[in-house]
């Protein structure tokens, strides 16, 4: 194995939370030891429509910059350098979570342009979970078909992550959805 392969670059979890308030609660559980991982199963992959993308409000990041790409960049600057500072205390370091008082303020847009501007970082791996299980903008954002995931895993802990985890086009970028809409659900 090449240099490269040996080292595995951080993961970050990024959150679009709306009304799962265990979401840290959650992370512990999503991060057990998988038998995928045993058995080297990997999760299905699945190709993100950037046009599709860019009207859900998706930044272009290889395109010239602007103002909103240049306060996200910041934000994302901000939030590694505390994520990633050795002094912060806890297992959740790596989990930046988007959040707001009320629906429609921009949790999807914003963890959606984090994730993957954050992405485009060589040195890290981003999860972005959507936990918003009632609207689940961002399955509808990305083009995804409705399918197990974040609440399923929450559910039943016999589902394997590599079943309700997805891999994109975007290096460095998996998405775990929303999930099954359910009456048990939070």
């Amino acid at each position: 194995p090449s240099a490269v392969e040996d080292v595995a670059p951080e993961p970050v979890a990024v959150a679009a939370l709306g009304d799962a308030p265990s979401l840290s609660e959650a992370i512990p559980e999503i991060d057990r030891p998988s038998s995928s991982r045993e058995l080297g199963k990997r999760s299905r992959e699945v190709v993100l429509d950037m046009n599709r993308l860019a009207l859900a409000g998706a930044i272009d990041w290889s395109s010239d910059r602007t103002p909103v790409m240049e306060e996200i960049r910041l934000i994302k600057r901000r939030l590694l350098r505390r994520a990633f500072d050795n002094k912060t205390e806890g297992g959740l370091s790596h989990l930046v979570m988007v959040t707001s008082a009320k629906p429609r303020e921009g949790k999807t847009f914003t963890s959606t342009n984090l994730a993957i501007s954050i992405s485009q970082e060589e040195d890290y791996n981003v999860l972005l979970v959507d936990a918003d299980i009632r609207r689940q903008a961002l399955r509808q954002n990305l083009g995804l078909e409705a399918n197990r995931g974040f609440v399923d895993l929450l559910m039943d802990p016999t589902i394997d992550l590599a079943d309700v985890l997805l891999r994109t086009n975007i290096p460095r970028l998996s998405v775990l959805p929303a999930g099954t809409m359910s009456d048990r659900a939070p």
